[in-house]
């Protein structure tokens, strides 16, 4: 059973690398010199297999700790982030551009993302979400809207290569 939304100590967390991806940098100059800042976990990686990285366990409880999740742009639009968001019961927390391009699948799919214009509008979103009640209970809908829908997908994504899988070994036999 994972932390409700309204408990978990964190308001936000993110690990990652910045060099040469632009959406990265500008997330984090809005992030880390803002009083929300204090609210969350940054970590900044020189690059993806760095010797500063965090273990795997500790990465996983800061996603289970964190209410919302930064899912800046990296390599490209799609990426694991938002499913790491989703898997932990943290709420995704992206830019509304991105709708447009890689993850115009996530509304399809019907999971519930924050959605935000610009970096910029981050830390401002995250001092409501600390500040008002209503909008935290409101990600606590949310949260729960997410898990049941993760587990659907992940079972239709587990059906579909179970059959793939079987159709494929018994079209060999």
């Amino acid at each position: 059973m994972q932390q409700d939304i309204a408990t978990r100590p964190l308001l936000w967390s993110w690990v990652g690398s910045v060099g040469g991806k632009l959406e990265r940098q500008e997330m984090v100059r809005h992030m880390e010199g803002h009083e929300v800042a204090g609210k969350g976990f940054l970590h900044i990686l020189q690059n993806y297999m760095a010797t500063d990285m965090l273990s795997s366990m500790r990465y996983t409880d800061l996603l289970h700790q964190s209410k919302l999740i930064p899912i800046p742009r990296g390599v490209h639009w799609e990426q694991y982030r938002l499913w790491e968001a989703l898997a932990a019961g943290g709420i995704p927390l992206a830019l509304s551009q991105h709708t447009l391009a890689g993850l115009a699948h996530v509304p399809l799919l019907g999971f519930k993302i924050a959605w935000i214009e610009t970096w910029e509008d981050a830390p401002a979103y995250l001092q409501r979400v600390q500040a008002n009640s209503t909008v935290q209970a409101e990600l606590s809908v949310w949260q729960k809207h997410n898990t049941q829908r993760y587990a659907q997908v992940l079972q239709a994504v587990a059906s579909q290569m179970a059959q793939t899988v079987c159709g494929a070994s018994a079209g060999t036999q």
